[in-house]
């Protein structure tokens, strides 16, 4: 465990990126990119675990899979604007029924 200390200086010091997606294999994918372009890469396979990650970590970005399990897209996306409203999120899916969720929300 970090001190207090070591988050903030991790915080400024390494860009961190949330990726939150319950598919292990495109979770995978996802960090192994990110990684590449330099940045400290945080995971959540579920919205609460995502929510805890944005609040302990304050990561600069989330990308958030629209259908995740326990509390879905937009429910983790109204929580973690809830938490930081200024936080940038990239929603995805892999589903052709997104875009219709989307446009209907």
């Amino acid at each position: 465990m970090l001190s207090p200390r070591a988050e903030g200086m991790m915080q400024e010091t390494f860009p961190s990126i949330l990726c939150a997606d319950d598919d292990l294999e495109v979770l995978e994918r996802l960090k192994e990119f990110f990684t590449l372009q330099g940045f400290i890469v945080l995971t959540a396979t579920n919205g609460v675990e995502a929510c805890l990650q944005v609040k302990r970590w304050a990561p600069r970005a989330v990308i958030l899979d629209l259908f995740i399990p326990r509390l879905g897209g937009t429910g983790t996306l109204g929580r973690i604007h809830a938490i930081d409203p200024t936080l940038p999120v990239i929603m995805t899916t892999d589903s052709g029924e997104g875009l219709a969720m989307v446009s209907n929300a």
